[in-house]
């Protein structure tokens, strides 16, 4: 942790809290990038050169010639305070916020990195550390803290986006920006809530990439059960709606859809064939059939006449005959 001490105009010197040194060795780091020690002042003239011309040729503004300087005064208690408790999140959020007011970057550097030894989750915290370095000009240093902090809190989705939107803001590499939102989806593009990271995402792309890295990015996003999926699939078919399959895919994509569609035209073919052969095969042998049979003599065959049927009793003119000793019935007149 680091006690304020006013900067001469080349130099600073800052000290390492002991007891903050103990709970985490590794991770309470200074401003110079090395490695926190007890009792040993530590040369952060690294960093003077990005706080040159801020308007504090000796050391904070108002601080040298005002030692009475009421933030100063209240930076030094709350560093006093959370040296002695510090899971006193409390104190620690007063103790950033007057650092933020010192405006010494120095100090704001120390102060951070001692705060994320005790609360590297903290990502709010990561991008308020990040906006310090970039409005005191340093955005290679900005980088590295977004680097820092989306290594800590990785499912962050605000995090993840914020570094984004600093890079798209600095004009960094169209790919650098792109890795980070890969990255990014690595990390939480599955997330139920993900869905401002994968809207931000769409807008570069929409800005930078082709309409095929677009659709290939549409079609991601619905493979995943995130917020508002629906939203996403009405804005694919307006988007496909306007543009040809040629500029939708890949070329490996159209390549690969060619050969499916292909060899699904040749499976078809191939049953049609298939079909037509069997069907000409059962023709051929009916016809084989019909030519086997024996002709039938006047167009039938006697053994397969049906027998006749027994005549009704009667003389053939349609009137019963009448039986033996009986008189026929006489039609009447």
């Amino acid at each position: 942790m680091v006690m304020y001490q006013p900067r001469a105009a080349n130099k600073s010197t800052v000290y390492v809290n002991l007891h903050l040194h103990k709970r985490n060795p590794q991770t309470t780091l200074l401003a110079s990038g090395m490695e926190a020690s007890a009792a040993v002042p530590m040369d952060a003239t690294n960093h003077a050169d990005t706080t040159a011309g801020n308007g504090a040729a000796d050391g904070v503004p108002g601080t040298s010639a005002d030692p009475d300087n009421p933030l100063v005064k209240k930076f030094n208690e709350l560093t006093a305070a959370v040296g002695t408790k510090p899971d006193d999140f409390s104190s620690w959020t007063n103790l950033l916020s007057t650092v933020e007011k010192l405006d010494d970057i120095d100090h704001i550097r120390s102060t951070y990195d001692a705060f994320f030894a005790e609360y590297p989750l903290c990502y709010g915290y990561w991008k308020k550390y990040a906006e310090a370095e970039r409005r005191h000009g340093s955005n290679e240093q900005a980088t590295a803290v977004y680097e820092r902090g989306c290594a800590a809190t990785p499912y962050s989705t605000d995090l993840w986006v914020a570094y984004a939107a600093f890079l798209l803001a600095t004009d960094a590499d169209t790919d650098a920006v792109r890795s980070v939102y890969e990255r990014a989806l690595a990390y939480v593009g599955t997330d139920y809530l993900s869905q401002k990271l994968w809207d931000k995402y769409f807008e570069f792309e929409g800005s930078n990439g082709s309409p095929a890295s677009v659709a290939a990015l549409y079609a991601r996003v619905l493979s995943c059960p995130v917020k508002e999926l629906d939203k996403y699939h009405t804005a694919l078919l307006e988007y496909a709606g306007s543009r040809t399959a040629h500029e939708l895919l890949s070329e490996d994509a159209a390549a690969a859809l060619r050969a499916i569609l292909e060899q699904q035209a040749a499976d078809k073919q191939k049953a049609a064939d298939e079909a037509a052969a069997a069907a000409a095969e059962a023709a051929q042998a009916a016809a084989q059939a019909a030519a086997n049979k024996p002709a039938a003599e006047d167009g039938t065959d006697a053994a397969a006449e049906p027998a006749a049927e027994p005549a009704a009793a009667g003389d053939g003119d349609g009137e019963p005959e009448a039986a033996p000793g009986e008189e026929p019935e006489q039609p009447e007149v």
